[in-house]
């Protein structure tokens, strides 16, 4: 018979090629962002849209998922941060918390494994109390979150630690309200 390099018989074979998702991330470089600046006495302020907060930061190569993120740390010392996803009640805000445990007489704060996941439509904004400062930085941390895993904007308790291929990224990012405390009004003069 024939003889050389190539056979003269045919095989024809089939790959399977399934799809996996790839972690979305935050723009390296990058440890914090900062929430638009609003006044101390600004107590309703509608914050700002997840996507409008970290659209220019957030990466991921998966051209389906949905843009978001976990919240998973919060410094509420000197006010309050909250969140609403909310289209039909956008005054409806929510703070961040996990809710109460079994057995808890005070609700736990969040955190990787009790995290509070927003979609790009969620708003998120900070009420300062009475002892804020101009010169304080209260902050949130956030992780990158695509949505391939079903859940909803305003999701809580839910555990957000980085399984590689997973929805949540593997590194955060500090979101940081600076803003300008109002002193009190005063009156002058005599009459």
């Amino acid at each position: 018979g024939p003889t050389g390099a190539f056979s003269q018989q045919q095989v024809t074979g089939i790959v399977e090629v399934s799809n996996t998702n790839d972690s979305p991330y935050f723009e390296s470089g990058i440890s914090s962002l900062e929430l638009p600046v609003y006044s101390a006495s600004a107590l309703n302020n509608l914050g700002i849209t997840v996507k409008d907060l970290v659209k220019d930061v957030y990466r991921d190569i998966d051209p389906t998922t949905n843009l978001g993120v976990a919240v998973i740390n919060t410094d509420s010392s000197l006010g309050e941060f909250e969140y609403t996803c909310s289209v039909t009640s956008p005054n409806e805000w929510f703070s961040f918390y996990s809710s109460y445990g079994a057995g808890q007489t005070s609700p736990e704060p969040v955190s990787t494994s009790l995290a509070t996941v927003l979609s790009s439509t969620c708003r998120i904004r900070f009420l300062p109390d009475t002892t804020f400062a101009s010169t304080s930085h209260p902050r949130i941390d956030i992780l990158p979150w695509d949505g391939s895993d079903g859940l909803s904007g305003g999701s809580f308790r839910v555990n957000a630690a980085y399984v590689a291929n997973g929805p949540f990224g593997s590194s955060f990012v500090s979101v940081v309200a600076t803003m300008v405390a109002n002193s009190f009004p005063s009156l002058s003069g005599s009459q």
